[in-house]
Protein backbone atom coordinates (compact mmCIF):
# COMPACT_ATOMS: atom_id res chain seq x y z
CA UNK A 1 0.00 0.00 0.00
CA UNK A 2 1.78 3.51 -0.84
CA UNK A 3 2.01 5.94 1.47
CA UNK A 4 -0.51 8.33 -0.12
CA UNK A 5 -3.13 5.46 0.15
CA UNK A 6 -2.06 5.33 3.72
CA UNK A 7 -2.54 8.57 4.97
CA UNK A 8 -6.14 8.57 2.93
CA UNK A 9 -7.23 5.65 5.14
CA UNK A 10 -5.87 7.41 7.91
CA UNK A 11 -8.12 10.40 7.62
CA UNK A 12 -11.08 8.44 7.24
CA UNK A 13 -10.77 6.37 10.13
CA UNK A 14 -10.28 9.90 11.92
CA UNK A 15 -13.25 11.55 10.07
CA UNK A 16 -14.93 7.80 11.20
CA UNK A 17 -14.22 8.18 15.02
CA UNK A 18 -14.96 12.09 15.00
CA UNK A 19 -18.64 11.37 13.38
CA UNK A 20 -19.30 8.74 16.35
CA UNK A 21 -17.91 11.20 18.87
CA UNK A 22 -19.94 13.73 17.93
CA UNK A 23 -23.12 11.48 17.79
CA UNK A 24 -22.94 10.14 21.25
CA UNK A 25 -22.39 14.07 22.39
CA UNK A 26 -25.59 15.04 20.57
CA UNK A 27 -27.23 11.89 22.49
CA UNK A 28 -25.59 12.36 25.57
CA UNK A 29 -24.92 15.78 26.63
CA UNK A 30 -29.19 16.27 27.03
CA UNK A 31 -29.33 13.23 29.36
CA UNK A 32 -26.64 14.90 31.46
CA UNK A 33 -27.81 17.88 31.76
CA UNK A 34 -31.43 16.58 32.14
CA UNK A 35 -29.90 14.04 35.17
CA UNK A 36 -27.84 17.23 36.96
CA UNK A 37 -31.21 18.99 36.82
CA UNK A 38 -33.59 15.87 38.48
CA UNK A 39 -30.70 15.55 40.93
CA UNK A 40 -30.20 18.86 41.51
CA UNK A 41 -33.90 19.40 42.64
CA UNK A 42 -34.19 15.70 44.48
CA UNK A 43 -30.78 16.85 46.69
CA UNK A 44 -32.11 19.97 47.17
CA UNK A 45 -35.81 18.52 47.95
CA UNK A 46 -34.50 16.14 50.36
CA UNK A 47 -31.97 18.37 52.31
CA UNK A 48 -32.79 17.37 56.02
CA UNK A 49 -31.77 20.78 56.60
CA UNK A 50 -35.27 22.96 56.83
CA UNK A 51 -35.46 27.11 56.81
CA UNK A 52 -38.32 27.37 59.73
CA UNK A 53 -40.56 30.72 61.39
CA UNK A 54 -37.84 31.82 64.06
CA UNK A 55 -40.01 33.04 67.18
CA UNK A 56 -40.08 36.44 68.16
CA UNK A 57 -37.24 37.26 70.93
CA UNK A 58 -38.32 37.62 74.38
CA UNK A 59 -37.80 40.67 75.81
CA UNK A 60 -35.48 41.14 78.68
CA UNK A 61 -36.50 43.45 81.33
CA UNK A 62 -33.05 44.41 81.07
CA UNK A 63 -32.68 45.04 77.61
CA UNK A 64 -36.06 46.68 77.01
CA UNK A 65 -34.48 50.15 76.03
CA UNK A 66 -32.01 48.61 73.76
CA UNK A 67 -29.21 51.02 75.30
CA UNK A 68 -26.04 50.28 76.73
CA UNK A 69 -22.67 51.70 78.01
CA UNK A 70 -19.36 49.62 77.16
CA UNK A 71 -17.10 49.30 80.27
CA UNK A 72 -19.96 51.48 81.96
CA UNK A 73 -22.06 48.11 82.63
CA UNK A 74 -21.54 44.49 82.84
CA UNK A 75 -22.25 42.76 79.02
CA UNK A 76 -22.32 39.81 77.95
CA UNK A 77 -22.49 38.75 74.19
CA UNK A 78 -23.26 34.87 73.29
CA UNK A 79 -21.41 33.45 70.06
CA UNK A 80 -21.52 30.55 68.21
CA UNK A 81 -18.34 29.40 66.07
CA UNK A 82 -18.66 26.74 62.55
CA UNK A 83 -22.05 27.37 62.27
CA UNK A 84 -23.03 23.72 62.69
CA UNK A 85 -26.95 23.07 61.85
CA UNK A 86 -27.77 22.38 65.88
CA UNK A 87 -27.38 25.98 66.30
CA UNK A 88 -30.44 26.36 64.26
CA UNK A 89 -32.32 23.56 64.85
CA UNK A 90 -31.28 23.13 68.72
CA UNK A 91 -30.27 26.78 70.29
CA UNK A 92 -31.96 29.78 68.13
CA UNK A 93 -35.42 28.21 69.81
CA UNK A 94 -33.67 28.02 73.09
CA UNK A 95 -32.28 31.55 72.82
CA UNK A 96 -35.13 33.18 71.45
CA UNK A 97 -37.34 31.96 74.31
CA UNK A 98 -34.94 34.15 77.04
CA UNK A 99 -34.49 36.98 75.02
CA UNK A 100 -30.65 36.17 74.18
CA UNK A 101 -29.37 37.42 70.12
CA UNK A 102 -26.41 35.89 68.89
CA UNK A 103 -23.47 36.39 66.64
CA UNK A 104 -22.55 33.30 64.23
CA UNK A 105 -19.29 32.76 62.83
CA UNK A 106 -19.46 30.97 60.01
CA UNK A 107 -17.48 28.84 57.70
CA UNK A 108 -17.97 29.73 54.34
CA UNK A 109 -16.49 25.79 52.78
CA UNK A 110 -19.67 24.26 54.66
CA UNK A 111 -22.81 25.16 53.48
CA UNK A 112 -22.89 21.89 51.39
CA UNK A 113 -22.30 19.50 54.27
CA UNK A 114 -26.07 19.01 56.04
CA UNK A 115 -24.22 18.84 59.70
CA UNK A 116 -23.71 22.53 59.15
CA UNK A 117 -26.38 25.70 58.55
CA UNK A 118 -27.47 25.82 55.14
CA UNK A 119 -27.44 29.54 53.58
CA UNK A 120 -31.09 29.74 53.96
CA UNK A 121 -30.74 29.02 57.37
CA UNK A 122 -28.21 31.69 58.05
CA UNK A 123 -29.93 33.81 55.89
CA UNK A 124 -33.07 33.53 57.95
CA UNK A 125 -31.46 33.74 60.76
CA UNK A 126 -29.71 37.36 59.64
CA UNK A 127 -33.35 38.38 58.68
CA UNK A 128 -34.32 37.60 62.10
CA UNK A 129 -31.79 39.76 63.49
CA UNK A 130 -28.51 38.02 63.63
CA UNK A 131 -24.74 39.08 64.03
CA UNK A 132 -23.03 37.22 61.17
CA UNK A 133 -18.51 36.63 61.49
CA UNK A 134 -16.11 34.92 59.81
CA UNK A 135 -15.16 31.72 60.60
CA UNK A 136 -12.41 31.02 57.33
CA UNK A 137 -13.38 28.94 54.66
CA UNK A 138 -12.11 25.67 55.91
CA UNK A 139 -11.37 25.87 59.51
CA UNK A 140 -7.63 25.11 58.84
CA UNK A 141 -4.98 26.09 61.73
CA UNK A 142 -3.85 29.52 60.29
CA UNK A 143 -0.39 28.90 61.85
CA UNK A 144 0.31 26.45 59.61
CA UNK A 145 -0.87 28.30 56.65
CA UNK A 146 1.25 29.87 53.49
CA UNK A 147 0.96 33.56 53.14
CA UNK A 148 -0.68 32.51 50.13
CA UNK A 149 -3.01 29.84 52.17
CA UNK A 150 -4.36 32.38 54.52
CA UNK A 151 -5.15 35.25 52.27
CA UNK A 152 -7.33 32.73 50.43
CA UNK A 153 -9.22 31.63 53.65
CA UNK A 154 -9.29 35.27 54.84
CA UNK A 155 -10.33 37.32 51.70
CA UNK A 156 -12.21 34.16 50.44
CA UNK A 157 -14.60 33.76 53.89
CA UNK A 158 -15.16 37.73 53.50
CA UNK A 159 -16.12 37.25 49.81
CA UNK A 160 -18.89 34.36 50.07
CA UNK A 161 -20.39 35.96 53.06
CA UNK A 162 -20.67 39.28 52.23
CA UNK A 163 -21.80 38.03 48.35
CA UNK A 164 -24.73 36.04 50.74
CA UNK A 165 -25.61 37.86 54.23
CA UNK A 166 -23.78 41.38 53.60
CA UNK A 167 -21.28 43.15 55.13
CA UNK A 168 -19.05 41.05 57.65
CA UNK A 169 -16.51 42.85 59.77
CA UNK A 170 -15.94 39.93 62.33
CA UNK A 171 -13.39 37.36 62.89
CA UNK A 172 -12.74 34.48 64.69
CA UNK A 173 -9.35 32.16 64.41
CA UNK A 174 -10.15 28.63 63.74
CA UNK A 175 -9.20 26.10 67.05
CA UNK A 176 -8.51 29.34 68.68
CA UNK A 177 -5.09 29.40 66.78
CA UNK A 178 -3.07 32.63 66.08
CA UNK A 179 -0.03 34.70 65.89
CA UNK A 180 1.19 37.71 65.11
CA UNK A 181 1.41 36.82 61.23
CA UNK A 182 -1.92 35.52 61.19
CA UNK A 183 -3.74 38.32 63.32
CA UNK A 184 -1.89 41.23 60.90
CA UNK A 185 -3.20 39.45 58.24
CA UNK A 186 -6.74 39.76 59.70
CA UNK A 187 -6.67 43.29 59.98
CA UNK A 188 -6.28 43.75 56.37
CA UNK A 189 -10.31 42.24 55.88
CA UNK A 190 -11.57 42.45 59.21
CA UNK A 191 -11.62 45.08 62.32
CA UNK A 192 -12.32 42.24 65.06
CA UNK A 193 -10.84 38.96 66.01
CA UNK A 194 -12.22 37.25 68.94
CA UNK A 195 -10.17 34.47 70.73
CA UNK A 196 -10.95 31.53 73.06
CA UNK A 197 -8.66 31.85 75.73
CA UNK A 198 -10.91 32.28 78.84
CA UNK A 199 -10.70 29.79 81.87
CA UNK A 200 -13.39 30.83 84.57
CA UNK A 201 -10.83 28.86 87.16
CA UNK A 202 -8.20 31.41 86.25
CA UNK A 203 -7.51 34.84 87.15
CA UNK A 204 -11.08 36.60 86.82
CA UNK A 205 -9.52 39.10 84.39
CA UNK A 206 -8.30 36.56 81.90
CA UNK A 207 -11.62 35.47 80.79
CA UNK A 208 -13.48 39.33 80.62
CA UNK A 209 -12.77 42.09 78.26
CA UNK A 210 -12.40 45.33 80.82
CA UNK A 211 -11.81 48.70 79.42
CA UNK A 212 -7.85 49.16 80.32
CA UNK A 213 -7.15 46.36 78.67
CA UNK A 214 -9.12 45.41 75.85
CA UNK A 215 -7.76 44.93 72.69
CA UNK A 216 -9.65 44.32 69.48
CA UNK A 217 -8.51 42.01 67.34
CA UNK A 218 -7.46 39.75 71.12
CA UNK A 219 -11.40 40.27 72.31
CA UNK A 220 -11.39 37.63 75.10
CA UNK A 221 -13.86 35.10 74.92
CA UNK A 222 -14.30 31.59 77.18
CA UNK A 223 -15.36 28.54 74.90
CA UNK A 224 -17.98 26.49 76.94
CA UNK A 225 -17.31 22.75 76.72
CA UNK A 226 -19.23 19.56 77.98
CA UNK A 227 -17.37 20.00 81.29
CA UNK A 228 -18.84 23.50 82.06
CA UNK A 229 -20.65 23.49 84.82
CA UNK A 230 -23.78 25.89 86.18
CA UNK A 231 -21.22 27.45 88.35
CA UNK A 232 -18.50 28.34 85.80
CA UNK A 233 -21.02 29.91 83.99
CA UNK A 234 -22.15 31.83 87.02
CA UNK A 235 -18.70 32.89 88.13
CA UNK A 236 -18.12 34.66 84.75
CA UNK A 237 -21.27 36.25 85.15
CA UNK A 238 -20.10 37.49 88.71
CA UNK A 239 -16.51 38.59 87.36
CA UNK A 240 -18.31 40.53 84.49
CA UNK A 241 -20.75 42.47 87.04
CA UNK A 242 -17.87 43.11 89.21
CA UNK A 243 -15.93 44.80 87.24
CA UNK A 244 -18.38 46.10 84.86
CA UNK A 245 -16.88 43.72 82.16
CA UNK A 246 -17.76 42.47 78.71
CA UNK A 247 -18.37 38.48 78.82
CA UNK A 248 -18.38 36.92 75.41
CA UNK A 249 -19.49 33.85 75.55
CA UNK A 250 -18.90 30.90 72.64
CA UNK A 251 -20.66 27.81 71.87
CA UNK A 252 -20.16 25.07 69.11
CA UNK A 253 -22.27 22.25 68.58
CA UNK A 254 -25.70 22.43 70.94
CA UNK A 255 -26.60 18.26 70.56
CA UNK A 256 -26.20 15.19 72.22
CA UNK A 257 -22.66 14.06 70.45
CA UNK A 258 -20.95 13.80 73.80
CA UNK A 259 -18.11 15.97 71.85
CA UNK A 260 -15.84 18.24 73.75
CA UNK A 261 -17.52 21.53 72.75
CA UNK A 262 -20.88 20.34 72.51
CA UNK A 263 -23.24 21.09 75.08
CA UNK A 264 -27.11 19.28 74.67
CA UNK A 265 -30.21 21.08 74.95
CA UNK A 266 -31.09 20.82 78.22
CA UNK A 267 -27.61 22.15 79.30
CA UNK A 268 -28.04 24.86 77.15
CA UNK A 269 -31.32 26.13 77.99
CA UNK A 270 -30.15 25.96 81.55
CA UNK A 271 -27.40 28.18 81.25
CA UNK A 272 -29.35 30.14 78.81
CA UNK A 273 -31.86 30.94 81.68
CA UNK A 274 -29.03 31.73 83.36
CA UNK A 275 -27.68 34.40 81.64
CA UNK A 276 -31.39 35.59 80.80
CA UNK A 277 -31.69 35.84 84.54
CA UNK A 278 -28.73 38.00 85.27
CA UNK A 279 -28.12 41.27 85.26
CA UNK A 280 -25.85 41.27 82.59
CA UNK A 281 -27.55 43.22 79.32
CA UNK A 282 -27.21 40.62 76.23
CA UNK A 283 -25.22 42.45 73.16
CA UNK A 284 -24.27 40.93 70.00
CA UNK A 285 -20.62 41.73 69.50
CA UNK A 286 -21.15 43.54 66.20
CA UNK A 287 -23.41 45.98 67.83
CA UNK A 288 -21.28 46.84 70.95
CA UNK A 289 -18.29 47.07 68.38
CA UNK A 290 -19.96 49.59 66.09
CA UNK A 291 -20.99 51.15 69.67
CA UNK A 292 -16.99 51.61 70.55
CA UNK A 293 -16.90 53.31 66.87
CA UNK A 294 -19.14 55.83 67.41
CA UNK A 295 -17.55 56.93 70.45
CA UNK A 296 -14.14 57.57 68.99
Amino acid sequence: MTTKKKALRLRKKIASALRAFLILAIFTLPLYTTYNWINGIFNETHDPRKVVAIDPLATRKVDETGQFKVFEEPLVSITFDDGWESIYSNAVPIMQRHGIRSTQYIITGTFDNHSYMSKKQVQSLKDAGTDIGSHTVSHKNMTTLTSAELTSELEGSKIALEANFGTTRDFTSPLGAYNSRTIETVKKYYRSHKNAEGDPAANELQSINIKDTFDTFNIKSYSVRSTTTDEDIKKLIHDAQAHNGWLVLTYHQVDDSNELFAVSPEVFNRQMAIVSTSSLKSVQLGDILDSMEQTL
